[in-house]
């Protein structure tokens, strides 16, 4: 195995695994850099206002937490919906000194995707913070965000996170995985095919049963290109300008697809 476990049955990075990640990170750089330094403008007043970049399904936050110290403009929000990865986020952020990361453990449904907001960061003092009586549901929060990323979300989480960046009119970058998993329990109530052009080829019985199964469970590279391919007409289709990518090497992942969405309205 290339992995190993910590006593809290979390993934540790072994020495080839480690090499992926990093792989899989500088392919994120070269792509978002130009989008990371650009602030975007207030439209109530002149000044910048700092980027707001979520990383659904975050895990022990490799990705942002690389980002982060060299992104000192953005604000990286790391949601995963288990604790202890989040737990160890906080840790790495606050053992590198960076002030521009939060987490928020977040279980993502169909039921409550338009129910997330960010917390948003509030000067309080000592005394405030320590007072296990204040009420959480008095936080101010934003729904606003610039950009959802979706490394490696599984099945059905990839299609939620690309609907949330619609509805937020943000900007999205995923990198799908795990289509096999997708069956008609799993979909999170989503149609599929997503598109109406490839929903004019085959049926959703058809898509589930045949082509997503083939995409992972049979690694049939055509199958993964064509649902990255509908995905990507349904972005186009709702606004999106989209472009498709493969990381490099392929060796970082066998599941090397990636969509840039650029919101249209957003970006004008």
């Amino acid at each position: 195995s290339d992995e190993n476990k910590d006593n809290d049955g979390v993934s540790l990075l072994s020495n080839d695994r480690g090499q992926r990640k990093a792989w899989q990170v500088e392919n994120f750089v070269s792509l978002l850099q130009d989008r990371l330094l650009c602030q975007r403008q207030s439209p109530s007043s002149t000044a910048p206002t700092t980027l707001t970049v979520v990383d659904f399904g975050c895990g022990s936050g490799n990705l942002c937490l690389a980002l982060a110290p060299y992104f000192t403009n953005v604000q990286f929000v790391l949601v995963d919906k288990k604790p202890y990865p989040l737990s160890l986020v906080e840790k790495r952020a606050q053992a590198s000194g960076l002030s521009n990361v939060q987490t928020m453990q977040y279980n993502f449904s169909p039921s409550n995707l338009d129910d997330f907001c960010i917390p948003t960061e509030t000067n309080t003092s000592d005394e405030e913070k320590t007072d296990n009586n204040r009420d959480p549901s008095h936080q101010p929060t934003t729904e606003t965000f610039d950009l959802a990323i979706g490394l490696h979300c599984c099945g059905s989480f990839t299609d939620m996170v690309m609907q949330l960046a619609l509805s937020r009119g943000a900007d999205c970058v995923v990198c799908p995985c795990c289509n096999g998993a997708m069956t008609s329990k799993t979909t999170c109530g989503y149609q599929y095919p997503r598109s109406k052009f490839v929903r004019g080829l085959m049926s959703q019985e058809e898509y589930l049963g045949q082509l997503s199964r083939a995409a992972d469970d049979l690694g049939n590279y055509q199958a993964k290109c064509l649902i990255e391919y509908d995905r990507a007409l349904w972005a186009r289709d709702n606004g999106f300008d989209v472009q498709l990518f493969k990381l490099t090497p392929e060796e970082s992942t066998p599941k090397h697809h990636v969509l840039y969405l650029a919101n249209r309205i957003r970006n004008r």
